[in-house]
């Protein structure tokens, strides 16, 4: 039996580890505050090409109902039209080609840096990547080919919640953490019985690839290998290549269900920590159909995608920008904004070694798996080499979001 003094040693632990864990936020408007700390400002991909880069941001930007918003952070309230007015007013100013130090001091001028609430501490948060893949396919089905890349089903259905919290107040207790601005689920996905009319939990990937509950209702865009499809779908975009043409396709919405992440599934394996989308991917590949469907099953979630006349869209509708677009969690960070991105950077395809860097970002996007205000996804570009680059970014990392400068109290 313990002693008293072992039990008393224990009990300590156990509440200075709660103590010094950070509090969930409640809500969104706690997610930003003001840095006192001096931000260095810097670009690795260059001030040419971030003059060039914002310039499309911002006629993007244009585009979107970014300008009705309102933000507020630090007892500071800004506009969207005033955000937007300054990222214009600082796109005039990067077309007078002005060097490194100018820019800096421009920024310093007319800016103030907001830091994200992040994970362990302020601004810090985790960095990963994306990238617009380029897969080989076909029209049909063929043994290499043998499984389809779906369109959005019709029977998909969308459940605002927020509109049911208003009208029905007997659902505040499970739905009044919407009206309090508080995270959680603001609509759910289903699928509707077009028999009985009720709306039952869609289809989820066992359900949708094993099952082929989709198949004979000319959903098909293309046919892929199965690791291919997988893989494009956490991509959310990319490029097909056919025997005589290519399609570009983009995400249409989502099954409703749980992203859940494989690498935990194959640890045994390949330790977590050599861990990179390249070496997962070999490994699958490496697996009969029967095993690859036993751990990509693991994730439930299914993404359904449309045909492209452009560039991979973000959440925000606008084209993806390389090296630029992040993607984070919307509830928390708000789209549209300017930030400065600081993460560990690979030198080289093989990720032998790192270096820190520190790259103007637009926040444009979002993800299943990206959820909370410290997770930060950094899309890299297109291609093969991109994507190693991206499966090698799994570090931690800081950010800051551009806001005009005000007289702050």
């Amino acid at each position: 039996m313990k002693s008293l003094t072992q039990k008393v040693l224990n009990l300590l632990v156990i509440f200075l580890a709660i103590s010094c864990a950070r509090a969930q936020l409640k809500t969104g408007a706690d997610a930003l505050r003001l840095s006192t700390a001096e931000i260095e400002i810097k670009d690795d991909m260059g001030t040419t090409s971030f003059a060039q880069d914002l310039s499309k941001f911002i006629a993007d930007l244009q585009k979107t109902s970014f300008k009705k918003q309102t933000f507020t952070y630090s007892n500071t309230t800004w506009t969207g039209d005033e955000v937007l007015s300054s990222y214009q007013a600082l796109s005039a100013f990067m077309a007078t080609t002005p060097k490194q130090e100018e820019l800096k001091e421009y920024i310093e001028k007319h800016f103030s840096w907001l830091e994200v609430y992040g994970t362990s501490d302020w601004s810090k948060v985790f960095v990963t990547s994306y990238f617009e893949p380029l897969y080989q396919g076909s029209k049909t089905r063929t043994k290499k080919y043998s499984q389809a890349l779906y369109l959005l089903p019709k029977d998909l259905v969308q459940i605002d919640l927020q509109s049911f919290s208003k009208s029905h107040p007997q659902l505040e207790p499970y739905l009044g953490y919407i009206q309090k601005g508080q995270p959680g689920p603001r609509s759910l996905t289903g699928r509707l019985d077009p028999k009985t009319r009720k709306i039952f939990p869609y289809y989820n990937r066992e359900e949708i690839v094993d099952q082929n509950k989709l198949r004979h209702q000319n959903l098909e865009i293309v046919w892929l290998d199965p690791i291919d499809n997988f893989f494009l779908q956490i991509q959310g975009s990319g490029t097909i290549v056919l025997p005589n043409e290519s399609i570009q396709v983009g995400y249409a919405g989502q099954n409703g269900h749980s992203y859940v992440a494989i690498g935990k599934f194959v640890t045994d394996k390949i330790p977590i920590e050599d861990l990179t989308m390249k070496k997962l991917v070999d490994y699958l590949k490496t697996l009969p159909y029967e095993e690859q469907a036993k751990i990509l099953n693991q994730n439930p979630s299914y993404v359904f995608f449309q045909k492209l006349k452009t560039r991979p869209l973000t959440s925000s509708g606008t084209e993806v920008i390389d090296g630029r677009t992040i993607a984070t969690d919307t509830f928390f960070l708000p789209k549209g904004l300017i930030g400065m991105l600081e993460f560990e950077k690979p030198t080289d395809v093989a990720a032998a070694t790192y270096e820190t860097t520190k790259r103007l970002v637009f926040n444009q996007d979002t993800g299943g798996a990206i959820r909370g205000p410290g997770r930060v996804d950094l899309f890299w570009g297109k291609g093969e080499a991109a994507g190693e680059f991206a499966g090698n970014l799994k570090h931690d990392g800081r950010l800051w979001f551009l806001f005009p400068k005000k007289a702050l109290p």
